[in-house]
C-alpha cells in the first residue's frame, strides 16, 4: 500500500526504514485524546481514583482485554514487592476476562491489600498515567503515543506475535532514546519483573530523565499537523475521481 501512497505518515520514528515508498514519508507520530496532554494535578487524580499520592506508583496495564502473561507476573511478584516497598502501590489493569481468574490467583490478603488496586479496565486511562510514576504495558503505537504525550516512563512488555513484531520495533526505539527499558516476553517472570520495577523506582535521577525524554518523543500537534497534510493532498487531486485515506496500526 505504502508504494502507491502520495503520502505516508508515520506514527513511529524508527518505522521510516521499514517503509518502502514512492511518495513522501513524514513523521506525525499518532494523534491521541485530549486527556492525555491536560496538565493534572497529582493529588487530585489520584483522589479521584482512590490512590495516595505520597506514595510512588506502579500501573499495570495490558490493555483494554489485559495481558495474561503480565497478570501472571504481577501476580507472582506482588506479596514482595508490597512487603520489600512500604512506599510503593500497584495499580493493576487485568482485563475484564481475566479478573475473577486474577482474584483466585492472589491470597486474599493481598488482594484486599490498601496498596493494591486491581481494576478490569479504566474508562479514562489518561488519568491512570497522570497517577503513576512508571508504566508496565505493552508497546502498541497508540500506547506509545499517549506515553509520550503523557511523559510516562515504561518497562514495555512487547507483544510477541505482534504483526512484523512492530511492537518490538517501537519499544526498542523507545529505549535506544532512554526514555524506557524493554523486557521480553520470553524473559518475563515474576523475579525479573520485580527487579526491572524495583531498580526503576530506587533512581529518582533516571525516572526523572526518562520521563522528560519520554516527553521529548511526543508529538502533541500529530492531529492537527495531519489533517492540513490531507487538505494539502487533497488539494492536489481536484477533480479526481476518488481519494483514498487508510490507517494502518
Amino acid at each position: 500500500m505504502s508504494r502507491k501512497a502520495a503520502l505516508v505518515s508515520l506514527g513511529m520514528q524508527g518505522a521510516a526504514t521499514r517503509i518502502k515508498t514512492g511518495g513522501r514519508v513524514v513523521f506525525n507520530g499518532n494523534p491521541v485524546r485530549m486527556s492525555f496532554m491536560e496538565e493534572r494535578k497529582r493529588d487530585a487524580v489520584s483522589a479521584v481514583l482512590g490512590l495516595r499520592a505520597d506514595l510512588k506508583t506502579v500501573l499495570v496495564t495490558g490493555g483494554s482485554q489485559g495481558a495474561k502473561a503480565l497478570n501472571d507476573a504481577v501476580a507472582g511478584c506482588l506479596s514482595r514487592l508490597l512487603d520489600v516497598e512500604p512506599h510503593l502501590q500497584v495499580v493493576h489493569q487485568c482485563g475484564e476476562k481475566n479478573l475473577n481468574d486474577l482474584k483466585e490467583q492472589l491470597p486474599p490478603g493481598l488482594f484486599q491489600s490498601p496498596r493494591y488496586h486491581l481494576r478490569a479496565y479504566f474508562d479514562d486511562l489518561s488519568m491512570a498515567y497522570a497517577s503513576c510514576d512508571l508504566a508496565v504495558t505493552r508497546a502498541g503505537a497508540m500506547t506509545v503515543a499517549e506515553l509520550a504525550v503523557s511523559g510516562t516512563p515504561a518497562i514495555f512488555v512487547p507483544y510477541p506475535y505482534a504483526a512484523q513484531d512492530h511492537q518490538t520495533h517501537n519499544a526498542r526505539y523507545i529505549e535506544s532514546q532512554k526514555a524506557a527499558v524493554v523486557l521480553m516476553q520470553e524473559n518475563l517472570s515474576a523475579e525479573s519483573l520485580y527487579e526491572q520495577i524495583v531498580a526503576l523506582l530506587c533512581d529518582d535521577a533516571r525516572l526523572a530523565e526518562m520521563r522528560k525524554r519520554m516527553r521529548d518523543l511526543a508529538k502533541p500537534d500529530a492531529a492537527k499537523v495531519l489533517a492540513m497534510q490531507l487538505k494539502e493532498i487533497s488539494a492536489l487531486y481536484v477533480g479526481a475521481k476518488s481519494l483514498h485515506a487508510a490507517g494502518i496500526g
